[in-house]
């Protein structure tokens, strides 16, 4: 079977609907207390979140952290283990990305 040369466009455009924002994590130091927080937005990406399967997930990825959260993306989505992401206004650790040919899986969790 031929597919178009835009197979991939018209896959991205129906199946990554979603905005996940790229953030970073900033310290602040007050009377010897240390706290983080992730409020700068450096960059968004389109991708398709799940919040189900995660279990199977876990297990298909070798994942033995919590998972609370599964992205794919498009393949040139710059980001890498340890990045924080944010969706609906909750941010998350990437504790898995893998590269597939035509897309990328992120796993999350949740980052206080």
């Amino acid at each position: 079977m031929l597919l178009p040369a835009n197979f991939k466009a018209i896959i991205a455009e129906n199946f990554y609907d979603k905005t996940v924002s790229l953030v970073t994590k900033s310290t602040n130091s007050t009377d010897g207390w240390v706290t983080e927080t992730a409020n700068t937005v450096t960059g968004t990406f389109k991708g398709n979140v799940q919040f189900d399967k995660l279990a199977e997930i876990r297990s298909e990825l070798g994942i033995t952290e919590q998972v609370d959260i599964s992205i794919t993306c498009d393949p040139s989505v710059s980001i890498e283990k340890g990045d924080l992401l944010q969706y609906d206004n909750v941010t998350y650790r990437a504790v898995s990305v893998l590269p597939f040919d035509s897309h990328k899986k992120i796993a999350g969790t949740k980052w206080a």
